[in-house]
């Protein structure tokens, strides 16, 4: 059996326990071969064609979920891996601005409705994925790879800590005040902290007591839980808190740290309280629970044995990689080739062998071409591409990147060529026929360019941007059946508000204004508040650019109004909506949303004056607001 993980490689906790350690244990099961291969990796394509089973991380890339279908058909699986719930992450969180985008979340929803199986780390993100329309879920827990022996007690002060990604930052700022109370009245006891630096003024503590390290790979984490005794685990109660694995609890016990962990659903099923950790309901109850500790040397000792004896027994990777052996197995449609034997270019290719464990890391090609997506300059993207093309000419990904490129610029007899050489290569990939397509709108030949965007569709009728390109050409061109397309377009992405307002250019006035008033209903259900930035853009851009001017002001008036109720915040929206009803002679009702227009402006203006210079949120505005959004009597 040939497994094939597309994936990144990194050094932190989730690359380790969710890819590359199983991964790796998987290849050591006789007639098993695994490959961690990357996402951009110039030989992903022949690997897909070859894995028995291809695992997929959360990776953007539309071109990924067009590969699942065509492995169906040669019976071959395709498994999604969808280990945090993504429709609820921080707003701090680097990533979070993407995730947030409804047209990669659509991506990860289709990958749960369209993968063969899907894989996750806890029964509570199971349970959500099954929500969403998964049918075929496996929870496979975190693991340890390997325990020590559990060291003797150490002699020093007693060190409470913690450590944890930026994605913890609420979590710790939380507690972080009554913890600073409680080491005020323990001088004997030291703290060890380890995060991003951001978060070393949350405590104020004395120098000599306070051991702040910078967050680091897995490895300097592990180090630094050695320097700990009671490890806390605060939580707030979000949905993406309650999808979190028990991974902490895993590296405490196995360091010999005591933990005290917040009662939510990743610890309540594998901390048993008061034998193997505690588990706290509030802040408050973890700084009790803390007391208890420091005051009680023999239960701590007890806890830490116990904690220890658990995880060695039960919680490591060895003991429980087959069950995912037997589930891929469970989900195959046709025998594994027991003879495969991997391209010489594949072999020569692989970064690290160890045994029939194999990692295809970046090469020289990968790292330029990533290089050069990340270009500003894109004429000179284009030559250093252009040379690489002529040392690796099957490279389909880095070709597909050129050509849009060379559109771009408006080479578009070039990109031509060099489209024509991906399509030879991967004849039915969605992004390369849709790049094609855009190739012959922009030389003016709208016949084929809408040819080579339906058969993009046809090659994979879930590939968004494909849609994105149809439905702004078939806009642009004011075609007869747009409204059909629309629709369609609309019932295969419904959460995809991106695509609604697209679909709604393409209506006759009154049937375009009803789809933009169904997303702003839509809005007042779905809409998370970091998102509303985002959203109230997108409808002030379709609302500006073809509908202000041309509605009927009756049919505009409630679209404004029920926009107004969705987002109270927004000045623009207000003026609209009394210039709408000026207009229509109802000037009492008018004077009010100028009025409150005005409010706007005034706070606008007295912001601006306070603080001139601010360019981002302050961390602990943001921090507040999600605490109290999601903990208020905290």
């Amino acid at each position: 059996m040939l497994i094939v993980q597309v994936c990144d490689f990194g050094n932190d906790g989730d690359a380790e326990y969710r890819m590359h350690a199983p991964l790796r244990q998987l290849g050591k099961i006789p007639g098993v071969i695994t490959i961690d291969c990357h996402f951009s990796h110039r030989h992903l394509p022949a690997l897909a064609e070859l894995a028995d089973v291809l695992v997929v991380q959360f990776i953007n890339d539309w071109e990924l979920l067009s590969l699942c279908q065509h492995r169906r058909e040669a019976g071959l699986i395709t498994v999604f891996e969808a280990n945090d719930y993504f429709f609820d992450l921080q707003p701090w969180s680097p990533i979070g601005e993407a995730w947030l985008d409804r047209t990669v979340q659509e991506l990860y929803l289709k990958w749960l409705i369209t993968a063969d199986g899907v894989q996750t780390s806890t029964g509570e993100l199971a349970r959500k994925w099954r929500e969403r329309g998964a049918t075929d879920v496996a929870v496979f827990p975190n693991q340890l790879v390997a325990i020590d022996p559990l060291p003797d007690m150490p002699n020093r002060p007693l060190t409470v800590g913690w450590g944890g990604s930026p994605g913890h930052f609420a979590d710790w700022y939380q507690l972080s005040p009554l913890l600073t109370k409680w080491l005020a009245a323990h001088p004997d006891v030291h703290l060890s902290v380890m995060t991003h630096e951001l978060a070393h003024s949350f405590v104020q503590l004395e120098p000599h007591r306070y051991h702040f390290t910078k967050f680091g790979s897995l490895s300097d984490y592990v180090r630094f839980l050695r320097s700990l005794d009671i490890g806390l685990a605060p939580l707030i109660p979000t949905d993406y808190n309650r999808g979190r694995s028990d991974v902490k609890f895993l590296e405490y016990a196995s360091q010999g740290v005591v933990g005290i962990y917040a009662d939510l659903e990743p610890y309540q099923s594998s901390v048993t309280q008061g034998v193997t950790g505690l588990l706290s309901q509030s802040p408050e109850q973890m700084i009790e629970q803390l007391e208890s500790l420091w005051s009680d040397p023999d239960f701590r000792a007890r806890l830490r044995n116990q904690a220890y004896e658990y995880v060695a027994k039960h919680r490591q990777l060895s003991d429980n990689a087959s069950q995912r052996i037997d589930w891929y197995r469970s989900l195959l449609r046709r025998p594994v080739n027991s003879s495969l034997s991997l391209p010489e270019s594949i072999q020569d290719a692989a970064t690290t062998r160890e045994e029939n464990y194999w990692q295809l890391r970046p090469g020289e090609p990968e790292r330029l071409f990533l290089a050069n997506t990340q270009l500003a300059d894109k004429h000179i993207a284009i030559q250093r591409l252009t040379q690489q093309m002529n040392a690796e000419p099957n490279y389909v990904a880095a070709l597909a990147r050129l050509g849009q490129l060379l559109n771009d610029v408006r080479e578009h007899q070039q990109a031509f060529a060099v489209l024509e050489r991906a399509r030879h290569l991967a004849p039915k990939s969605p992004r390369v026929l849709s790049e094609i397509g855009r190739t012959w709108f922009c030389s003016n030949d709208v016949i084929q360019a809408r040819l080579a965007l339906e058969q993009a569709l046809e090659a994979d009728s879930n590939h968004l941007p494909a849609w994105q390109y149809l439905l702004r050409l078939l806009a642009l061109i004011k075609a007869a059946d747009g409204p059909q397309w629309g629709r369609r377009a609309e019932e295969r992405f419904p959460i995809c508000y991106p695509i609604t307002l697209l679909a709604a250019q393409l209506y006759p006035p009154s049937e375009s204004l009803k789809a933009i008033h169904r997303v702003i209903d839509r809005f007042d259900s779905t809409l998370v508040p970091r998102e509303r930035e985002t959203a109230l853009r997108a409808i002030r851009q379709v609302l500006t650019t073809s509908f202000l001017s041309t509605a009927n002001q009756p049919e505009l008036i409630p679209l404004l109004r029920r926009a107004c109720e969705i987002f109270p915040e927004s000045a623009w929206l207000a003026n609209e909506l009394g210039s709408a009803l000026s207009r229509s002679g109802e000037f009492r009702e008018s004077y009010f949303y100028h009025s409150l227009a005005m409010q706007m402006r005034q706070k606008a203006t007295t912001y601006r004056e306070e603080f001139p210079t601010q360019e981002a949120n302050p961390w602990p505005w943001q921090f507040a607001d999600h605490i109290q959004q999601h903990a208020p009597r905290a």
